[in-house]
């Protein structure tokens, strides 16, 4: 039985939202300070960091980015373009943006260069100047674009 593009990526979303889930949930914990914010990223990292979830969650979010665009051409070709259309392709189209530059900067950051991507490393991004002012917009696009 084939699968279209629409149902896998569907399908791939469920999987990925499950992550996306497990990582706000760590951005979350860093109310309850840095210790708890290093101790449950160090839970979530011993699972999504296993060498075999890992590779399967990067070209899960590879294959979800590729199925995106492919749909994107779908949407655009659509007849009707009412606020629904638009608000779906904007959202898509910067949720494949955002994927690709957030989950490379993060690979990059920890295997190319061999730093940890904790919480110091996510919090400098929103609070010295003049990164917060980009990272700021630059994250709170992403998650309206994934709420739509």
């Amino acid at each position: 039985m084939s699968m279209t593009a629409k149902q896998a990526h569907g399908r791939l979303a469920i999987f990925i939202g499950l992550f996306i889930a497990v990582h706000f949930a760590t951005h979350f914990s860093a109310l309850g300070g840095i210790a708890t914010h290093s101790e449950a990223l160090g839970l979530a990292r011993y699972i999504y960091q296993f060498p075999l979830i890992e590779a399967f969650l990067l070209l899960a979010l590879a294959i979800q980015v590729l199925l995106g665009l492919r749909l994107l051409k779908t949407i655009i070709r659509r007849r009707k373009k009412g606020f629904w259309h638009n608000a779906q392709f904007l959202s898509g189209a910067y949720l494949a943006f955002f994927i690709v530059n957030h989950t490379g900067a993060a690979v990059i950051t920890r295997l190319g260069f061999g730093l940890d991507t904790n919480f110091y490393w996510a919090a400098g991004t929103l609070v010295l100047d003049p990164l917060r002012y980009g990272f700021g917009p630059y994250y709170l696009l992403a998650v309206a674009s994934l709420v739509t």
